[in-house]
């Protein structure tokens, strides 16, 4: 896709393009080294979010492509409370086979008060991966919001069959089935 000088800067800085990444970008195909993903993934997982953001935005003006970059650029911003939803969408543009990528984009759909949206994004997830517990509870919850019980129920009781142990589920079950008036079902 080309990008205008005067576009925003796909990098995410807020930059115009001329000013940021105009002229250093690299062939989308290309990937960053080990080395580089080892020291973004140290800074994650040491709680260093500030630093995470910092590399991550440099690195995306090397390899704008990598859905990987962006997933830990997202995953910085959320740690920080900013706006990650930029990031986590290029993640599954990126990475649209990755179960959990879907999965961190309809969580933050969700977060936005956006529910169709973030259950279309539950739905991906669970069909690259369908054996998805949390995002089977997750699709379930946002049908409770949108008062979809009989849908919702029938999210919980794949989640259940996949996990039966899931306190989380079973207690999401007994509420939907609350909510539609099956009130001994709910207590069981």
């Amino acid at each position: 896709m080309q990008q205008g000088m005067n576009d925003t800067c796909s990098c995410g800085s807020g930059k115009k393009h001329q000013d940021c990444c105009q002229g250093k970008m690299t062939p989308p195909s290309r990937e960053p080294s080990q080395v580089e993903l080892l020291q973004l993934g140290n800074l994650f997982n040491t709680g260093r979010y500030v630093e995470l953001e910092k590399s991550s935005r440099a690195l995306i003006g090397q390899y704008p492509a990598s859905g990987l970059i962006w997933e830990l650029l997202g995953q910085a911003l959320q740690m920080q409370g900013k706006d990650s939803l930029h990031a986590f969408q290029k993640t599954v543009e990126f990475l649209p086979d990755d179960a959990g990528a879907h999965y961190n984009l309809a969580a933050i759909l969700k977060s936005l008060g956006k529910l169709s949206e973030a259950a279309a994004g539950y739905r991906n997830a669970i069909k690259i991966k369908p054996n998805f517990v949390e995002a089977l509870n997750n699709l379930g919850n946002i049908m409770v919001d949108l008062e979809q019980f009989s849908e919702a129920i029938e999210s919980f009781h794949k989640a259940l069959n996949i996990k039966p142990d899931s306190a989380e589920a079973h207690l999401n079950m007994g509420v939907s089935l609350a909510c539609i008036g099956q009130l001994n079902k709910a207590l069981a």
